[in-house]
């Protein structure tokens, strides 16, 4: 928190005068592109991976280790998403920071700790957390869609800020928290021979490739 606010102190200020001085046709835009940071589509997602896993006895011979790799990821990618979750909503409620549409006017440092109502829950940016969860999570898992995972997410935090829901800061804060949940996830699951192998202090994935080739596998006569 305190490397958050020491990152407000020139910035997040000026952002949110910025984002309330946009066109109202740019915030509409953007209001769409921040509906990415919910958390419901990445559980389901993970819920449809899980769902391959509990199927996998019943897989064919040639899919049955693709069904079963794809389980252990739906729930690595839940527990991600999961996890940073929980995390982002206690620390909210502890910290109480207002939102920038309700302190516009008196700055990015009106707190009030252990508050509930959402006006005071903005650090850090729970859509954030989740964008980054999803994007390192999935990221870790297919190494060759990084990029466009990080941009992804780099733009629903930006969109956090242009609606006015969050202060920049409040964004780094949750980039850090969810990446950081997914990777510290990550090496848990190494750690057990699931998902991930480790190579010195790096981690990848166990199974490389092995969905895509069981899809295009041809059933065995």
């Amino acid at each position: 928190m305190a490397l958050a606010e020491a990152f407000a102190i020139p910035l997040d200020a000026p952002a949110a005068h910025w984002a309330h001085a946009l066109p109202a046709a740019v915030t509409d835009v953007f209001d769409k592109i921040t509906r990415a940071g919910l958390g419901g589509t990445w559980f389901a997602l993970a819920g449809l991976g899980i769902l391959c896993g509990i199927l996998a006895p019943r897989a064919s011979a040639r899919r049955r280790a693709a069904f079963t790799e794809t389980g252990r990821r739906g729930w690595y990618l839940l527990a991600s998403v999961g996890l940073s979750g929980l995390a982002v909503q206690a620390v909210k409620h502890l910290v109480g920071r207002e939102r920038p549409w309700a302190a516009l006017d008196v700055g990015p440092h009106v707190f009030a700790p252990l508050n509930f109502d959402g006006k005071y829950a903005s650090f850090p940016s729970g859509h954030t957390t989740t964008a980054f969860a999803v994007a390192a999570s999935i990221g870790l898992m297919a190494p060759r869609l990084r990029p466009w995972l990080a941009a992804g997410a780099i733009v629903v935090g930006a969109s956090r800020v242009i609606v006015l829901a969050h202060w920049p800061s409040d964004v780094v804060a949750g980039a850090f928290l969810g990446a950081g949940t997914a990777y510290a996830l990550a090496f848990v699951f190494a750690r057990r021979g699931l998902v991930f192998v480790r190579e010195g202090t790096t981690l990848a994935p166990a199974a490389p490739g092995i969905v895509a080739r069981a899809l295009r596998a041809t059933p065995a006569a």
